[in-house]
């Protein structure tokens, strides 16, 4: 049965995990095997049916992610244009001080000189 699961999955541990899973569910619910008709023709068609829910929960999973990954890259893209566009436009303003002010200004936030030294300068 292992390999049954492993041809689908491509991984031996995951398989195993399949077929234990299947053989829990059987022996969790006894009553069942009464009504299966040939219980070696079950185990086949559970682990196969477990087999593919498995990849296709794996591929889903694969696409979800993927989708976040582009949103977050789109996300960081347009968060940092809009850094940029707001350093333009402070620099802009800046520029608009009276010439005192703005050397200053530049000595205090873009050099982080204290306003002592700013003041001996």
């Amino acid at each position: 049965m292992i390999l049954v699961a492993d041809k689908y999955v491509k991984d031996t541990a995951v398989a195993e995990e399949i077929v234990q899973d299947v053989f829990l569910k059987l022996w969790e619910d006894q009553g069942m095997i009464e009504t299966i008709k040939s219980v070696r023709s079950y185990l086949y068609r559970s682990v196969v049916n477990a087999s593919i829910n498995y990849v296709n929960r794996q591929k889903n999973m694969e696409r979800h992610h993927l989708q976040i990954a582009e949103q977050l890259t789109e996300a960081q893209i347009e968060e940092d244009d809009l850094k940029n566009e707001m350093i333009v436009l402070l620099y802009e303003e800046i520029e608009l001080l009276p010439e005192k002010c703005r050397e200053v200004f530049k000595l205090s936030r873009l050099e982080g000189l204290k306003y002592r030294d700013i003041a001996a300068k």
